[in-house]
């Protein structure tokens, strides 16, 4: 095979590029959803509550409230997959039904995202998680892709399991 056909190849597949095509972007937009046996709005209170994430969130290894009011907050996130990233986002609440959020700094071209809540009964919530994040950095497809197959379903289980964990327990401030 040319060197030349290999390269190019590998250059489309994994360097960034300034192409409008999704198949050209380092991160993709996800949706996924869990089923959670607890009240909207106990789930509601496990995604707002940012400095405990570092004690369920797998990963993360901090969440720094930099500022805050009502029904907003600036968070700084450390994680480490495979290497350590510190981003800042803005977060807003929108109260019963989830929260959304954007990349107020870090080693992202975009980040946006949010929860959405929906009640299935009295104490049973579909929690629905999705994201749109470039990074900036060069990333392999395949580092991006055992990060989103391995830590997205990991992270929605473990929100399922703190909020279910809160709603049997009674420690929701509900």
């Amino acid at each position: 095979m040319d060197a030349g056909i290999v390269l190019r190849s590998l250059l489309q597949r994994y360097v960034p590029s300034q192409s409008s095509d999704p198949r050209a972007r380092i991160m993709a937009k996800i949706e996924r959803s869990i089923e959670i046996d607890a009240a909207v709005p106990v789930v509601q209170e496990v995604i707002w509550d940012f400095a405990r994430y570092p004690e369920f969130v797998p990963h993360l290894e901090q969440a720094e409230i930099l500022q805050t009011d009502e029904n907003t907050k600036r968070v700084r996130f450390t994680v480490n997959i495979l290497r350590r990233l510190s981003y800042t986002l803005d977060l807003k609440s929108t109260t019963g039904k989830g929260l959304v959020w954007s990349l107020a700094e870090g080693p992202f071209q975009r980040n946006n995202g949010g929860w959405s809540l929906q009640a299935l009964g009295p104490n049973r919530t579909r929690a629905t998680y999705n994201i749109d994040a470039r990074l900036t950095v060069f990333t392999p497809r395949f580092i991006e892709d055992r990060l989103i197959a391995q830590s997205l379903p990991e992270t929605l289980r473990a929100f399922r399991d703190e909020a279910e964990r809160r709603a049997s327990s009674g420690s929701s401030s509900q």
